[in-house]
């Protein structure tokens, strides 16, 4: 893990950069969004140093940040893959079994590493899945083979992470893949556009800047969009 040896530590990103994030969420690729999320909520960390990070410990960072902004729980509302149902998964960031500071072997005895950020950056513009899959063995150094996936996971355990559950209608048992960047992204857009409809509420009344009512600390910022909405 890189740089120092202690678990990563997030600074709590500031609303202007949760609003630029939301913005480039929009834009970027999901690999790519993550570089920039983590390039902003981890000092000290460098992009040479992001893109070396298995997919894992990247997720792990990404959970990091998201717990520093709304804590521990995750809410979602996945549909029943039988009965199509919308129901409620709440799941707690610690029992998921992510830890940043765990270090994923370089190679195993075959010399076959761990996928990481660098590798999904570097294939993500290939069209089809086949030519991906191709650059992305020939990047890890290693030959097709029926036990690739077998050995990449026992690597990276936390790099493709799926949640069993059971729908609360029908009862049907279903294995949930968890999509830690698209998750992020999605509460991060959901916080930049509560964040931007208080700024606009705040200034219609007091007529101050978007710049001005964003480095107004949160409580503050409360405070007066209170008295706005009062």
């Amino acid at each position: 893990m890189t740089p120092g040896s202690e678990a990563p530590v997030p600074v709590r990103l500031s609303a202007e950069a949760l609003i630029d994030l939301s913005e480039a969420a929009a834009a970027l690729s999901p690999a790519r969004w993550s570089l920039a999320c983590l390039g902003r909520g981890y000092k000290g960390w460098q992009d040479a140093d992001l893109r070396a990070l298995p997919l894992g410990q990247r997720d792990a960072m990404m959970l990091g940040l998201r717990r520093a902004l709304k804590g521990d729980v995750l809410s979602a509302e996945p549909t029943c893959q039988s009965c199509t149902a919308t129901f409620e998964l709440r799941l707690a960031i610690p029992d998921l079994g992510y830890d940043a500071a765990r270090e994923v072997p370089g190679q195993d005895s075959f010399d076959l590493r761990p996928v990481t950020l660098g590798d999904m950056l570097a294939v993500e513009h290939l069209a089809a899945p086949q030519e991906a899959e191709a650059e992305l063995i020939a990047r890890l150094g290693c030959g097709p083979s029926d036990d690739l996936a077998d050995r990449l996971e026992a690597l990276d355990p936390m790099a493709d992470v799926w949640i069993s559950c059971a729908c609360p209608e029908c009862g049907q048992q279903q294995d949930l893949a968890l999509d830690v960047v698209g998750f992020v992204a999605r509460e991060v857009r959901q916080i930049a556009t509560r964040t931007m409809r208080d700024v606009a509420d705040i200034a219609r009344v007091f007529h101050w800047s978007e710049a001005d009512i964003l480095r107004l600390p949160e409580a503050r910022r409360a405070f007066y969009l209170s008295e706005a909405l009062a």
